[in-house]
């Protein structure tokens, strides 16, 4: 009797184990149009979309989606929680703590939103030095704590903590209110994220986006889990994953869901076609 209850423990222990294994929980915070989790367009995010792709060519695993502040993602990944993130870039400092994916999105670069009457004043350039707006004209930035602008954005902001207002929040939303009320005086953000405040969010001054001078046009991004030895046999199943479906036209048609009217779009997509898609170099 001893031996079947024992066998019987055993068994429920394997079960729960093996179960343990074959889920995901993804992690996500409120950042239209990349990620949408509430309101009209709720899931028409273009992470949302294509993160949905993803899943479905996974089907041997049980997905679940938790939203949280980006504080609370990274936090969730340094304490080797069992969770994983799409749209992280890859710093040194977050590769201590999380394994990355091959690149699994793309999008336009960064761009400074400011209000009109501020570059005017200034007469701003339709392309800025993000350096001299700190250096020569003294302006302050709002910016979402944790998130990383990339390796040469994130350097200058470094380099003028004095002048950088950071807002822990699960919604980027916030602080392009915040800039509508004059908190600070300009924004570092992407063309799709500000063309989707500028048509869902009431704000009541006239605004300018500007290019960066030294930041490329398009930038790619990784899908990071936590580093332990599930996030490191996860991440290597969907780098096995990731070829096949990023090599379809659905998953060009959510990753360019809300610039398909852009100016730019015939540019995206040869990026796209040329460089997004070729295998990483190891």
């Amino acid at each position: 009797m001893k031996f079947v209850l024992l066998l019987i423990l055993l068994i429920s222990l394997n079960i729960n184990a093996d179960e343990s294994r074959k889920k995901i929980v993804w992690y996500a915070y409120d950042q239209p149009p990349a990620y949408i989790v509430s309101g009209e367009f709720a899931n028409k995010g273009f992470i949302n979309q294509a993160l949905k792709l993803l899943t479905e060519a996974m089907p041997n695993y049980h997905h679940s989606y938790e939203h949280h502040s980006l504080d609370r993602v990274i936090h969730a990944l340094k304490t080797d929680r069992k969770v994983c993130f799409f749209g992280l870039f890859s710093t040194e400092e977050r590769r201590e703590f999380a394994y990355f994916s091959d690149y699994s999105l793309m999008h336009n670069n960064l761009q400074v939103l400011i209000p009109l009457k501020t570059a005017k004043r200034l007469s701003l350039a339709n392309s800025v030095d993000v350096s001299a707006l700190f250096n020569e004209y003294k302006l302050t930035v709002g910016i979402i704590g944790k998130r990383s602008y990339g390796d040469f954005i994130d350097t200058i902001l470094k380099q003028h903590k004095n002048l950088t207002f950071i807002r822990t929040s699960s919604s980027t939303k916030h602080l392009f209110k915040m800039l509508d009320h004059g908190r600070f005086d300009f924004m570092i953000s992407y063309p799709s994220a500000i063309n989707f405040a500028m048509t869902s969010i009431l704000l009541n001054q006239e605004y300018t986006f500007l290019t960066i001078e030294g930041v490329p046009a398009f930038i790619s991004g990784h899908i990071a889990c936590s580093k332990t030895d599930w996030g490191k046999r996860i991440i290597t199943e969907i780098n096995e994953v990731l070829p096949k479906v990023k090599n379809t036209t659905e998953y060009l048609e959510a990753l360019s869901y809300w610039i398909k009217n852009n100016d730019n779009f015939e540019a995206y997509k040869a990026y796209y076609y040329n460089d997004f898609l070729k295998p990483p170099v190891n």
